[in-house]
């Protein structure tokens, strides 16, 4: 899947690492999980859950938020599955990604975006996985 990674920074001075892919499989979007990479780096999962977070339309949108930990390395992932039917907080849920739910959905181009931000007191500039 073709993706672009950006590192980004707020007015307080929070980092997170944004990444984006996109594809028109939606095989693809079913499997990725923004944890897959840092799990396939020795990364744990100690915690999953959902968040609401408002749209720049100011409409609301789920997305999935799992903490990481590698020994003392703690990350806050936030992903969702954006198409063009709107957004999921995964490709798994049970109508499929967006943009998958009809006939007309196929062959449609499907986003992918995930952001990582360091949990610990030391701040990180790369979120991204171990290499």
């Amino acid at each position: 899947m073709p993706f672009q990674q950006w590192q980004v920074r707020d007015a307080a001075g929070t980092e997170a690492l944004l990444y984006v892919g996109a594809t028109a499989r939606a095989q693809t979007m079913v499997r990725w999980t923004g944890e897959l990479g840092y799990q396939g780096d020795g990364y744990l999962v100690s915690d999953r859950s959902h968040e609401t977070v408002r749209l720049g339309d100011g409409s609301p949108a789920t997305v999935s938020r799992v903490l990481v930990q590698h020994l003392d390395d703690r990350r806050l992932l936030e992903y969702a599955v954006v198409g063009p039917d709107g957004v999921a907080a995964s490709g798994t849920g049970s109508s499929g990604p967006p943009g998958t739910r009809s006939p007309a959905g196929r062959g449609r181009t499907t986003w992918s975006a995930s952001r990582c931000r360091p949990t610990t007191e030391r701040r990180r500039t790369d979120c991204s996985p171990r290499s």
